[in-house]
């Protein structure tokens, strides 16, 4: 399998994150990529105390041709206290779609900051 490595972190927090209105990092991928791996992670914060008692949840989505996306996978109930998880890559058709979005949800406890969730060592992989 040829992979193509996404080289640096991506922490999707940039924006205002809430059950109406989620982080979304978005990827053109053509068409050419079968499935993807990588983790998820939660980032350090010194002072977790505000972020205590928030949730998000973590959706990988496709698209085609710029239409409505659709849930690929999903990671639910994410945490401050959440380990790194791998994205599991027998999971994941990537095949039909050539946008990807990675979006994240705070499901509860948003007061304007959400769970500063991270993807690491995202592989797209190719048949």
């Amino acid at each position: 399998h040829k992979e193509y490595r996404r080289q640096r972190q991506m922490c999707i927090r940039d924006s205002p994150n809430s059950a109406d209105s989620p982080s979304v990092i978005s990827f053109y991928i053509g068409k050419k990529y079968r499935s993807l791996n990588g983790k998820i992670a939660v980032e350090y914060v010194e002072d977790t105390s505000i972020l205590k008692d928030y949730e998000a949840r973590l959706e990988l989505r496709g698209s085609v041709d710029g239409s409505d996306s659709k849930v690929i996978w999903q990671k639910d109930h994410i945490t401050m206290n959440t380990a790194p998880t791998d994205i599991p890559s027998n999971e994941i058709d990537l095949s039909d779609f050539d946008w990807l979005e990675f979006r994240v949800y705070s499901t509860k406890g948003y007061t304007g900051n959400g769970i500063p969730v991270l993807l690491s060592n995202v592989k797209l992989i190719k048949e």
